[in-house]
């Protein structure tokens, strides 16, 4: 008896070990979506005048922090309905219809890419029915996750969630005070010879804050630099970009 509760305290010992291993890569499949897109995220928040941090989180709760169906079919990270650049996708969908959830079908926008997805979104962010949620229409991110609620999405509890993932990753970190204005300037080096516009990499920039700047495709720019590693960029670099 004794060996058999041994082997069945071995196993158990060894189940939760490999719950937790579980545990562990879930929680960090979803902050290395946060932290993967959040410099590109300011970049573009920063320009038109949004806060990165609901920006990142919407993000993150739209897509399911990136494995959603919708993401994953049609680069749309942010749930926007209808279609881009004539493209689209029809989904299931749940709306709150006063405290009943109600599933539908509905028309997705469909992109080429994600960049070109979190590009979008700050476009239609301009939309006057959402400048609740503008920086220059309030004092802090709580305000503008509140106005989101029942505009942006019908969820009752949409400013709510969007607060505790802002909470848990920290997000208020990527909220400077740049992110007041509402056009950001970046150097960009065109020589005249050849007609081409290349940026000089500086220190933590990734190849897909890059790509969000200038709206190129990162494998686009990938292709033109001759990068071997996109992954990791030096100081100093030059890219190609057109």
């Amino acid at each position: 008896m004794k060996k058999i509760w041994k082997r069945a305290a071995t196993a158990v010992a060894f189940t939760g070990i490999l719950s937790a291993g579980v545990m562990d890569a879930h929680a960090d499949y979803k902050s290395d979506f946060v932290y993967t897109y959040a410099g590109s995220a300011q970049t573009l928040a920063n320009q038109m005048n949004l806060y990165p941090s609901v920006m990142i989180a919407q993000m993150a709760l739209e897509s399911n922090y990136g494995t959603s169906g919708l993401t994953q079919s049609a680069n749309n990270l942010f749930g926007v309905k209808g279609s881009y650049g004539g493209k689209s996708i029809v989904l299931k969908t749940q709306e709150q219809k006063g405290k009943k959830l109600v599933t539908i079908k509905d028309h997705f926008r469909s992109y080429p890419s994600k960049w070109a997805s979190m590009v979008d979104y700050t476009k239609v962010m301009q939309g006057s029915h959402l400048s609740g949620a503008w920086v220059s229409n309030t004092s802090n991110y709580r305000q503008a996750t509140r106005a989101l609620q029942g505009v942006y999405a019908t969820d009752r509890y949409y400013s709510s969630k969007l607060n505790a993932i802002i909470a848990q990753y920290g997000l208020t970190r990527y909220d400077t005070k740049q992110a007041k204005t509402t056009k950001v300037s970046y150097k960009v080096k065109s020589t005249s010879t050849s007609g081409r516009i290349t940026h000089t990499v500086r220190a933590g920039e990734t190849l897909s804050s890059i790509a969000v700047k200038y709206g190129v495709p990162e494998r686009t720019i990938a292709a033109r630099s001759g990068l071997a590693n996109t992954n990791h960029l030096v100081a100093g670099k030059r890219l190609v970009i057109k």
